[in-house]
């Protein structure tokens, strides 16, 4: 679970990477923008890997 600081509102946002489908609803959708969802590339190394 990831949990946000508190919020202007009092509140706090909980994700659940277990669940989340990374859509960008809640992002979208929330009054406060608490989430920003960005598009990335991820590279990662592998052992044995040839650059």
């Amino acid at each position: 679970l990831y949990v946000s600081a508190v919020l202007p509102t009092g509140r706090v946002m909980v994700k659940d990477e277990n669940v989340c489908l990374h859509c960008g609803l809640c992002s979208e959708r929330c009054p406060t923008s608490a989430w920003k969802m960005m598009k990335f590339l991820c590279k990662s190394a592998v052992a044995g890997d040839s650059l």
